[in-house]
């Protein structure tokens, strides 16, 4: 088995509560009693603070699914089983709600000659996850071309989609209501400028059928997951929920991205470091300690291929994994983000080039503007 990188111990102390969070997903060999009494361990039995942790990150229905399966709770945690269920229970009733509106989205949008997928959670997670309710997702994000936006814009307020009031103007993206179930509607992967090429293009020239509508193929969902988990969510701060790193994870083990397309999909559109970066969090996530013997050979193998082959230069990985490993994200993102976006998100491009075009963009950005009752601009 290829190992992934080593992690310092200091690493290792800072993530403790995260990996003890993740192990139903890293390590599915392990005896339910003994993932919960390592949570309680790292979280010193503190049940409330478990429960609000794994509310927080999505992973209460992958605990309420893994307890379920044991029997009666141990170790004192009947409290949190009762509540994690409670939690999922809710998080299925949401999850039948969006795909349903998926399903309507899927036929209007077909129906107009609209190209179009779903991305991230929404569009694989009946792939990956074994039941409902073990992935919530807040909304359905999905992605048209820019010149399709007024289109994709209109089918949804025939839908009786409307725009979510309380978002400000964005030069990508805009959420409608429909129903119960909020709609993101993207005509850009990320912030415009942030990527080279038509990256947006690709995504639906390779696209996949699916019975909820299209989503990208296997090797495009990992790059999606990977690049947006590194410029939207800053890898590692409190808005990168770790269903995120489930979600890569459970990719690698039971889909099948080829890991040499996407290193070149992601040199060529200038993300090839944003990746890496998101991949040496996963792994300082997932790699096993020295005891245990792992059961996830092929995930660990392709985690390391993917490192190697989108590792940035000596220094500058050294530099971005002591932003992970001391967890400045998180600590600079109440009031500092600004510090966050030009020390640690510049970095993430490629080249320079990519650096500045991408801070150009950004201080000329032109947001669509409030839409009306159509949904179009006044």
């Amino acid at each position: 088995m290829m190992s992934a990188p080593p992690i310092p111990s200091s690493h290792r102390r800072r993530w403790t509560r995260h990996r003890a969070a993740l192990l139903p997903v890293t390590r599915p060999d392990l005896a339910p009693a003994r993932a919960l009494d390592r949570l309680l361990q790292a979280f010193a039995g503190d049940v409330a603070a478990i429960e609000a942790f794994l509310l927080a990150h999505g992973l209460s229905g992958i605990w309420d699914r893994l307890l379920a399966t044991d029997g009666a709770p141990q170790l004192g945690a009947a409290p949190l089983v009762t509540r994690l269920s409670d939690a999922r229970r809710g998080c299925v009733m949401l999850q039948l709600a969006q795909e349903s509106s998926m399903r309507a989205v899927h036929l209007a949008f077909d129906r107009a000659g609209i190209e179009f997928v779903y991305l991230k959670a929404a569009a694989t997670r009946g792939e990956l996850y074994e039941a409902p309710g073990q992935r919530p997702a807040n909304d359905i994000d999905v992605l048209v071309r820019a010149v399709d936006r007024d289109r994709a814009i209109s089918a949804l307020v025939a839908l009786g989609g409307v725009r979510w009031a309380q978002q400000a103007p964005s030069a990508h993206e805009a959420t409608f209501r429909l129903g119960m179930v909020d709609i993101d509607l993207h005509w850009d992967l990320l912030a415009p400028g942030r990527l080279r090429g038509d990256v947006v293009g690709e995504l639906l020239h390779r696209r996949v059928a699916t019975p909820l509508g299209w989503r990208p193929d296997d090797t495009d969902g990992l790059f999606v997951a990977l690049v947006h988990l590194a410029f939207a969510k800053y890898v590692c701060s409190p808005h990168a929920g770790l269903n995120r790193v489930a979600d890569i994870w459970l990719t690698l083990r039971r889909l099948h991205p080829d890991i040499g397309d996407l290193s070149e999909r992601l040199h060529r559109a200038g993300a090839a470091t944003a990746a890496w970066t998101s991949a040496a969090w996963l792994a300082m996530l997932t790699s096993p300690e020295s005891d245990e013997a792992t059961a996830h050979d092929r995930e660990a193998a392709l985690l390391h291929a993917l490192l190697a082959a989108t590792a940035p230069g000596r220094l500058r990985a050294r530099y971005l994994r002591g932003w992970l490993g001391s967890d400045w994200p998180g600590r600079l993102i109440d009031g500092h983000e600004a510090l966050i976006r030009v020390a640690f998100t510049l970095p993430l491009h490629d080249a320079l080039t990519d650096a500045f075009r991408a801070t150009y963009r950004r201080l000329h950005r032109r947001p669509v503007g409030a839409l009306g009752a159509t949904g179009r601009a006044p």
